[in-house]
């Protein structure tokens, strides 16, 4: 299982300093994934809150495992990065002083048919067959 928590994240550092992380602050990970960001801004917590979003339930179960000594001050939430704005009214949070969305394409906890992808000539959607409402040709 060790293997499985290698990943590392695209511009960790970069996104860290730009969050400029309060320990007392609300943040907002909207794209969970394999939980590489979330770590790192639950290490910087100590009575702050952060709010991890994905939609796909193998990325919520692998976080619980990997956040586990941070759990105290994370919220796991399935949905879709979308609702964020839905997902802190539920939650009775007023807004957050930081929030993160690795929109890269890559394959949800390592699993074949996961991930998003943008194609040129067509809709964008998700590997597992589900569209995402996002038009592939505009935003490529």
């Amino acid at each position: 299982m060790q293997g499985e928590f290698s990943h590392v994240p695209v511009l960790l550092r970069e996104c860290i300093e730009g969050l400029a992380i309060r320990p007392d602050g609300i943040y907002v990970d909207g794209t969970l994934g394999r939980a590489g960001h979330s770590l790192e801004i639950a290490r910087r917590l100590t009575t702050g809150r952060l709010i991890c979003i994905d939609q796909d339930e193998a990325a919520i179960e692998a976080a619980k495992i990997r956040l586990a000594e941070y759990m105290d001050r994370i919220t796991l939430v399935r949905s879709n990065f979308s609702a964020v704005g839905e997902i802190l009214r539920e939650l009775g949070i007023a807004g957050a002083d930081g929030m993160l969305f690795d929109l890269g394409c890559l394959p949800a906890v390592g699993r074949r048919g996961a991930g998003l992808f943008l194609y040129a000539r067509r809709p964008a959607g998700y590997a597992d067959g589900s569209p995402c409402g996002a038009d592939g040709p505009r935003y490529c």
